[in-house]
């Protein structure tokens, strides 16, 4: 879950603003804004530029803008016209942006949002009475699949950076590659990596690499290497370390193993 949410006990959302919007400004800075922005795109698009990046949104697609994010925008087509929905958020009391960073949807995930966007509309511009009630339900319904969709996108991408650094351990386990390289392979904090791999291995990613090792130097003892050799090729130039370390991953010294083994 978002952290901005990860604990609180209330979530409520006050809507700011909703407009359909034609062109505006060609180009202009935002020094920080005021609510979060959820925009539909019916034609053209901007283009918006931020300390995270820069993403471009067109045609039926979502771009969305967190609360008190600062940035540069452009239009990308002088048609541009687009569906614009402006929001706060609180997490027990505390206005919090309800996604860190400015990211859109593409074509095929922002279908699912353009009904209840448009329906939002519809209903908030008539303004019969009561008429916020069902604007808000449309509105969190919007923001619980934006945050879904997010959670669904972060775990894919957590995934794919595991696996690199899980291909670098694996192909380099002789090397003592620090965990904090190893994080940034995964474009994750290092307690973030670490979690991961319990997760995925019940072990850190350190003993995932002794592991690996130890398994590696079960083979090569096998094989007849000597213990100081089998050390040295499992990235150990200490014997004495490295016959610790086996002996409390498989309960016997290497030369124990090695008469076991005959």
């Amino acid at each position: 879950m978002n952290m901005n949410f990860a604990n609180a006990k209330r979530i409520e959302i006050e809507i700011v603003n909703a407009q359909y919007r034609f062109n505006t400004h060609a180009s202009m800075t935002q020094p920080g804004r005021e609510a979060n922005g959820l925009v539909y795109y019916v034609k053209g698009g901007h283009g918006v530029d931020w300390d995270g990046g820069s993403v471009e949104a067109r045609q039926d697609e979502v771009l969305f803008l967190p609360y008190a994010s600062v940035y540069g925008s452009h239009l990308l087509e002088t048609g541009t016209e687009y569906y614009q929905i402006d929001f706060l958020v609180y997490a027990d009391g505390k206005c919090v942006p309800l996604n860190d960073e400015i990211f859109t949807l593409s074509k095929g995930e922002a279908a699912a949002f353009f009904s209840e966007i448009k329906a939002f509309y519809d209903v908030y511009v008539e303004s019969f009475e009561g008429f916020l009630l069902p604007c808000l339900s449309y509105l969190y319904s919007l923001c619980g699949k934006l945050l879904r969709q997010r959670e669904t996108e972060s775990g894919r991408k957590n995934i794919s950076g595991v696996n690199r650094a899980l291909s670098h351990i694996r192909d380099h386990f002789d090397e003592d590659t620090p965990v904090s390289d190893l994080a940034e392979m995964a474009n994750l904090s290092v307690s973030g990596l670490d979690k991961a791999f319990r997760h995925a291995f019940a072990l850190s990613p350190v003993a995932y690499r002794t592991h690996l090792r130890i398994e590696h130097a079960c083979k090569l003892l096998s094989g007849g290497f000597s213990i100081a050799e089998t050390a040295r090729r499992v990235g150990y130039e200490n014997v004495y370390y490295f016959s610790k370390v086996f002996k409390k991953e498989t309960g016997l010294t290497p030369g124990q193993f090695r008469k076991t083994d005959r």
